[in-house]
């Protein structure tokens, strides 16, 4: 086996651990840390659709977590995927990175001893096909020239891999920066405490805009002589059924984390 044949398997199989390990842990990390206060607010809930238009940022943080999962296993596809290319392929190939694999192959001298340059590697290609005919001996340079095909597909195909392994390897990092980030944003948007129970009296102290909102919810004008109730959801990101002057009925609210200090009264 050369050296890169075992680079290429080197590649490969990195590419397999890491394309099985990075997203079992983004994935786990993410239901570790949000899935029981996320599960705890979304059984709470009465309406799904009103609760994912609640909580949309939460939402565009599960759907980065799954894009950028599904981008990192592609990538891993991509190099898993490689295959090595016939000659008359690679020769005729005339993009830039295929032209530099050549140029880089002949300067490590992959084909020494026998070619030291692509030209002279060229003409006894030329002739050796050009003496190719149906019921006459091989011509005389052919073992030469077989193995240096072989050697030529062998690092095109080296070249491949390590190419699209390289962004494979960006791919996880900035893969892994849109997880992390997706999961810290995801823990500022729902409640962390834990569960409500049952329907429970609570004291409520609303923020500097909390008074606001909770009057555009339910019409209440007084929010000091307003009696309010727990009733769904997690203590963190209750919610509310409120009754007091000019409250609609039945007035419920959920309050986002920076309008109210929702506490329990026993």
């Amino acid at each position: 086996m050369s050296i890169y044949k075992s680079s290429i398997d080197g590649y490969r199989d990195t590419t397999k651990w890491l394309a099985a390990f990075t997203p079992v842990t983004a994935i786990l990390t993410a239901v570790v840390v949000t899935g029981a206060p996320v599960g705890a607010s979304l059984a709470g809930a009465s309406d799904v659709g009103e609760w994912l238009g609640q909580h949309l940022l939460l939402v565009l943080c599960v759907l980065a977590v799954f894009v950028s999962v599904g981008a990192i296993l592609w990538q891993a596809a991509r190099v898993l995927s490689v295959q090595p290319k016939e000659v008359v392929t690679i020769l005729d190939d005339t993009t830039p990175q295929t032209a530099k694999a050549l140029e880089t192959a002949f300067g490590a001298g992959i084909l020494a001893p026998d070619f030291y340059s692509e030209a002279s590697f060229e003409v006894a290609t030329q002739v050796f096909y050009a003496a190719l005919k149906p019921g006459q001996e091989l011509p005389k340079d052919r073992d030469r020239l077989v193995l240096a095909f072989e050697s030529l597909r062998e690092w095109k195909l080296f070249t491949d891999t390590r190419r699209q392994f390289g962004r494979f390897l960006i791919t996880i990092g900035i893969g892994a920066l849109v997880i992390c980030v997706a999961i810290a944003v995801a823990v500022t948007q729902i409640g962390m405490g834990g569960p409500i129970t049952q329907p429970t009296r609570v004291q409520v102290t609303l923020g500097s805009n909390g008074a606001a909102a909770l009057r555009q919810a339910t019409g209440c004008t007084d929010p000091t002589h307003s009696t309010f109730y727990a009733l769904r959801g997690t203590w963190d990101a209750p919610m509310l059924a409120v009754t007091g002057a000019g409250c609609s009925v039945p007035a419920t609210w959920a309050p986002a984390l920076d309008q109210a200090v929702v506490i329990p009264l026993s």
